[in-house]
């Protein structure tokens, strides 16, 4: 798990919803990835560009550059794919 490997807090899905909230800066419904690393930023949660380069990977399902407001809760809230270590999938 990404999560715990970093020893960085893991974010409840309210703090989720919260970070997709306040950091839509052009309010279009999704974080593009600056806007995403801001974010996390907020949380406390700092990852080396390989690291969110790997997380991006998992999240941004149909890789059009932003994470929309479905697939951010799918991916962190749902089934939990922010805990996941993104760098172990793509072994």
């Amino acid at each position: 798990m990404l999560m715990k490997r970093l020893n960085l807090p893991i974010p409840s899905e309210e703090e989720l919803t919260q970070l997709m909230a306040e950091n839509d800066f052009d309010e279009n419904g999704s974080l593009d990835y600056a806007e995403f690393r801001k974010g996390l930023l907020s949380l406390g949660i700092v990852l080396s560009d390989e690291e969110f380069v790997a997380l991006i990977d998992v999240l941004d399902n149909n890789r059009d550059g932003d994470i929309d407001y479905d697939e951010f809760l799918e991916d962190l809230g749902m089934r939990s794919g922010f805990l996941m270590d993104p760098l172990e999938s793509v072994v």
